[in-house]
């Protein structure tokens, strides 16, 4: 709402809406370091931060969610071993996360508001809503750096992470509470249909969906996501690995080449809960992707340096989906992965 003055053709000062909304905080980060000996060390590092948020829950006086806050800390050892050849990192790391926003099927939407269309009262159909939950997490994690010989490199490293899901969907359940009376007051009324994810049949009574059909199907969707409630967050993988080697040759007719070999390993996750016997976790596959890559390097007569490189990505041509949600009787979602994929790089360096 800033407009420039006349004639000196500057710009006025911005006049804060007056419904607008100030978010502010503050931030601290500290660490500390003890080198024990050359070979070695101990860290310790501790943080918090906030991450404001414009998005409106829509469901309840239209308030922001606020905040998204967090705070975490890590400490470890580091080794620097057989004269900096080779280096390692072990750690313990912790995590909170507050109010972390939360998405949800758009059925449960389209339930509700066809809810209100039955009632006769557009004025209380949902737009876009949002939630949020907060995470408590804290793992492992190590890493190795080793220079084998003069053209000799290579990285490894491996994670284990605990990743734990609370305070769900607080404001779809508060809204729910607050209008069930008068939709369970209006159960019987033949159901105003549209939207996807809305029955057209009420599979308790074979008769047609009814407000009470559409409540039942919101609440089980709720109910879906509430299995997490406690549980380790859906979609993480507690183990994961990294391993990349690269040779480049020193002399005779291959000298200026080097290749390198890298495998990622993601270990199975979460992908739902089996509330027929306790919430259990149901979890999806692992995979391995393996990379290669060939780069050659010379230095040309002007000092330039000339250099190309083939990358290949998923060498092997893995192609298995990979599970993302599923229930105790079947998966429902997956992803593709990558397929093989090469490409050259030319770079000549001034």
């Amino acid at each position: 709402n800033a407009t420039r003055e006349p004639g000196t053709n500057t710009w006025n000062r911005r006049i804060r809406n007056a419904d607008a909304d100030l978010a502010d905080g503050d931030t601290r980060t500290y660490g500390v370091v003890l080198h024990v000996n050359r070979v070695v060390s101990l860290y310790y590092n501790n943080a918090d931060n906030f991450l404001p948020s414009s998005t409106r829950s829509d469901l309840i006086d239209n308030n922001l969610l606020g905040h998204r806050t967090g705070v975490g800390q890590d400490v470890g050892v580091k080794l620097n071993l057989f004269d900096d050849r080779v280096r390692a990192n072990l750690g313990w790391y912790e995590t909170n996360d507050t109010n972390r926003e939360q998405g949800i099927d758009n059925a449960w939407t389209n339930n509700i508001n066809a809810i209100w269309r039955t009632l006769g009262d557009d004025t209380r159909v949902l737009g876009g809503n949002a939630d949020t939950q907060d995470l408590a997490g804290k793992g492992y994690e190590f890493e190795i750096t080793a220079n084998l010989t003069k053209g000799w490199r290579t990285t490894f490293n491996w994670s284990i992470t605990e990743q734990f899901v609370s305070t769900m969907q607080p404001r779809r359940q508060a809204y729910i509470a607050a209008n069930r009376a008068t939709w369970e007051a209006n159960a019987s009324l033949v159901l105003d249909a549209t939207g996807a994810g809305v029955p057209t049949v009420d599979t308790v009574t074979g008769g047609p969906a009814t407000v009470a059909t559409a409540l039942r199907t919101a609440d089980a969707i709720i109910a879906g996501i509430l299995a997490g409630e406690g549980q380790v967050r859906r979609g993480l993988r507690e183990h994961a690995g990294n391993l990349f080697t690269n040779y480049s040759f020193q002399g005779g007719a291959l000298k200026g080449f080097s290749v390198g070999l890298g495998a990622n390993y993601r270990g199975k996750g979460v992908v739902g809960y089996d509330p027929t016997n306790g919430n259990a976790h149901i979890y999806g596959n692992d995979y391995l992707l393996v990379n290669g890559m060939v780069n050659y390097q010379k230095t040309l007569r002007s000092g330039r340096t000339w250099r190309v490189q083939l990358n290949v990505d998923n060498l092997l041509g893995e192609d298995d989906l990979i599970v993302t949600d599923a229930d105790q009787v079947r998966p429902y979602r997956f992803v593709y992965q990558n397929p093989r994929r090469w490409s050259i790089t030319n770079t000549l360096t001034f």
